[in-house]
């Protein structure tokens, strides 16, 4: 498969992932000849009120974790022919996704790829750091909503 057109972006938190998200960009990939960037957003929110040493052991895993679903994404999409990079960036998620944005050149389509729907807020009942993000986009991120297959995208 040669990549024509436009590239496509898969945002992911952590190691966290949408397997309807997956089967879709998939698809969509083969359908328009597309390749695929994944961009994985190691959070290590989780780690922060540890006490030192074990802050860096909550660290180590999450990156790990990171680096295995990044091998395993790239190994799965290789195989099937479709061209494929990964990313991965630690740190403020929402500051890492507005820098890897500055940096490359546009996307044709962006997905959330951790969830049917981008989180309106965190167990903690805050607002998710990707609504703030998305605010200060100049274009749309979209879900995979798998309670509706059949219009995949759900604009936030």
């Amino acid at each position: 498969m040669t990549e024509s057109g436009g590239r496509n972006l898969i945002v992911f938190e952590d190691d966290r992932v949408c397997p309807e998200v997956l089967r879709f960009i998939r698809e969509y990939c083969f359908r328009m000849n597309r390749g695929v960037t994944f961009l994985i957003l190691a959070t290590l929110t989780s780690v922060a009120d540890r006490p030192e040493k074990s802050r860096e052991m909550a660290a180590h895993e999450a990156l790990e974790d990171a680096g295995r679903l990044a091998k395993t994404l790239l190994e799965d999409f290789e195989k099937l022919g479709i061209p494929s990079r990964i990313t991965l960036r630690v740190g403020d998620p929402g500051q890492e996704l507005i820098r890897f944005l500055d940096e490359q050149p546009a996307f044709s389509l962006i997905v959330w790829g951790s969830d049917d729907a981008i989180p309106k807020s965190t167990p903690g009942g805050r607002a998710h750091w990707m609504v703030e993000t998305t605010k200060r986009l100049a274009y749309p991120i979209y879900s995979v909503s798998a309670k509706h297959t059949s219009s995949f995208f759900e604009h936030s």
